[in-house]
């Protein structure tokens, strides 16, 4: 547990010093009225600027910078915001307006840097009267996918006049959405580089972790988390890829925008269902619920509205859209609690991460929702939960490697030792003195009972068949036929000891399981022998079974004399004379057949109970 906390503190420590990376310094003064006094800010000393605060605005109208003072503002807005989100006007998401914002400096002459986010979705920019950056219709052509990135431009004055238009037709939110930034060149140039470097170590981790995964799945196909993390991590490294900084702008420059929002869209629901998949093989959560299989279906819906449908109409649901993936990380984290409960491996591990994720979903839901103005953190987040499952399951499949090399181990030994043990599991089943007491019981009754005789004949003749059947001892036995030598042995011992009552509690019709040859009858033979013999008045010995999933658990219970700790506990580990070698040899063969072999528990005075699982319709 404690090697889990650090590991979990290790990767929240990394991507928390991420984060870290991406937050500028403030607005220190705030802005009224279209203007902003930096005149007495040290940019050498105190670092950039965030310019927000309320803008001019100018509402349905294109306004070049000669035209401005001539125009009365719509009003101010205030930055970083949507215009159809503004709490002064009642906006619709599609249309257009002018920005203006006078900012007053100290008058020095220096290289400034100016970092536009993404503005939706096309727009021109003029600092000083000087054109920096079109897009769309003010380039004559159509728009390109957003590229956040810095401006440069000499300033010789004390005011610094920036106008910026925009004009979506294209998505749900039209304006400026985050932060404009106005510092010194190698300031503005720092932080781009910076935001790159971040944006390429989270794909490079991505795309790391899931190749590697994938090659392991290539040569264990059987595991198949392995391909659907491999897509969790191709989806993340794609979405970082199209979104921040942008690279993929920097290899496509022309990209057009609708093509580039579906990609950066489309990657969302690949995410989710990525997770969803991953997180039920890992956590080995058997047949699909209902609820699974709906969110795997609005998933999938709203891809298919992603590429059939315009980016003004999936960005509008895209709100609506959100609450399903909150659904989808309380079904995960339900299922974590649930793992964790029943004491599954790394499961508080996994547990941890998908809160850590489920924080950063949170927090960037909100500021796209435009309720807090921050930069987002789910990409970070994400890569973060990938280095957690990687440590998830390196750890998971070394604690295998480890098994496997224990168990190879003992593997030779074993061997030598399983012809031994075959045959003296063989000679347990058929003592000489239980072939004498029960001939012995058939002459008492000759003449009392002759229709007895002749039952107990044939129950003998029943057990002596499966008993000698040494040809089949390897193979696997039908429940029918197992359950037919326990019953003849039962015959046998009831008509010999008069308090002795054996009962089946099996349902109609049994189940199709078969299992190895000679399994319950020693169970039961246990239980008498050693149960219920030493008792006067004798007892109840109880075969039962009961189908659970795709398993069947099969239990002797009696009511017996019971059993120490201390011989409990040396029941399955060695053979301890003649009554624990016939369960260790049950014991063995089970462990090898199915992973798993008795379960024993015993209480003084009170009974044992002995209990295993086969798989349905055996291996």
């Amino acid at each position: 547990m404690r090697n889990q906390l650090l590991i979990i503190l290790v990767v929240i420590s990394f991507t928390v010093s991420l984060a870290g990376c991406t937050g500028v310094v403030l607005d220190p003064s705030g802005s009224a009225s279209g203007q902003m006094d930096l005149a007495g800010w040290d940019f050498s000393g105190q670092g950039s600027v965030t310019l927000d605060g309320p803008w001019s605005f100018y509402w349905d109208a294109l306004l070049p910078p000669e035209s401005i003072g001539g125009h009365r503002p719509t009003g101010p807005a205030a930055l970083p915001s949507v215009w159809s989100n503004s709490r002064s006007f009642d906006l619709p998401s599609f249309g257009r307006a002018t920005y203006h914002l006078t900012v007053r400096t100290d008058g020095a002459v220096r290289l400034y840097g100016l970092k536009l986010p993404e503005i939706y979705t096309e727009f021109a920019v003029w600092v000083n009267g000087q054109l920096l950056e079109v897009n769309g219709r003010f380039a004559d052509r159509a728009p390109v996918y957003l590229h956040p990135r810095p401006y440069f431009f000499y300033a010789d004055q004390a005011d610094i006049e920036i106008v910026i238009q925009v004009q979506n037709l294209a998505h749900a939110y039209g304006g400026i959405a985050r932060h404009i930034v106005l510092g010194t060149a190698e300031q503005i140039q720092r932080a781009a580089r910076r935001d790159a470097a971040i944006d390429l170590v989270l794909i490079t981790i991505c795309l790391f972790a899931g190749f590697y995964h994938l090659v392991l799945y290539l040569f264990k196909r059987g595991n198949s988390e392995f391909v659907w993390f491999f897509l969790l991590c191709l989806s993340v490294a794609l979405r970082n890829l199209f979104s921040n900084a942008t690279l993929i702008m920097e290899l496509v420059p022309e990209l057009p925008f609708w093509l580039g929002s579906k990609i950066v869209t489309l990657s969302i629901p690949f995410i989710i269902v990525s997770t969803l998949f991953y997180t039920r093989t890992v956590f080995r959560h058997g047949k699909a619920s209902r609820l699974f299989r709906f969110l795997v279906a609005v998933n999938g819906l709203y891809a298919l509205v992603v590429v059939l449908a315009p980016s003004g109409f999936y960005s509008v649901i895209f709100p609506s859209y959100l609450a399903s993936i909150g659904l989808v990380f309380a079904w995960i984290i339900y299922l974590a609690v649930a793992a964790i409960r029943a004491k599954q491996s790394q499961a508080g591990l996994l547990f941890a991460g998908m809160l850590f994720l489920s924080a950063g979903a949170i927090v960037d839901s909100l500021i796209y929702l435009q309720a807090i103005a921050y930069p987002y953190v789910l990409p970070i987040t994400l890569a973060g939960f990938i280095l957690q499952n990687v440590v998830l399951l390196a750890r998971r499949y070394a604690q295998a490697y480890r098994r496997a090399e224990i168990l190879s181990h003992d593997l030779q030994e074993s061997l030598d030792k399983l012809t031994c043990t075959e045959t003296a599991f063989m000679n347990a089943q058929m003592k000489p003195h239980f072939l004498f007491n029960a001939l012995t019981a058939i002459a008492e009754n000759c003449e009392s009972d002759p229709k007895k005789v002749s039952q107990l004949i044939l129950s003998l003749a029943r057990y002596l068949r499966k008993t000698l059947d040494y040809g089949n001892i390897a193979e696997l036995e039908t429940l029918e036929r197992e359950l037919e030598h326990v019953r003849a042995y039962a015959a046998i011992e009831q008509s010999r000891f008069a308090g002795i009552e054996v009962v089946f509690d099996l349902p109609d019709p049994l189940p199709p399981v078969s299992l190895p040859p000679i399994t319950l009858q020693p169970l039961v033979e246990n239980a008498i022998r050693h149960g219920l013999r030493p008792r006067c008045e004798g007892g109840r010995v109880v075969v039962s079974l009961s189908c659970e999933r795709d398993q069947v658990l099969f239990r002797v219970n009696d009511n017996g004399v019971g059993m120490p700790d201390d011989a409990l506990n040396r029941l399955t580990l060695l053979p301890q004379g003649s009554g624990g070698i016939g369960l260790y040899n049950i014991h063995t063969r089970l462990t090898r057949l199915y992973g798993q072999g008795l379960t024993i528990q015993s209480e003084r005075e009170t009974g044992t109970s002995i209990s295993f699982t086969v798989p349905l319709k055996g291996i």
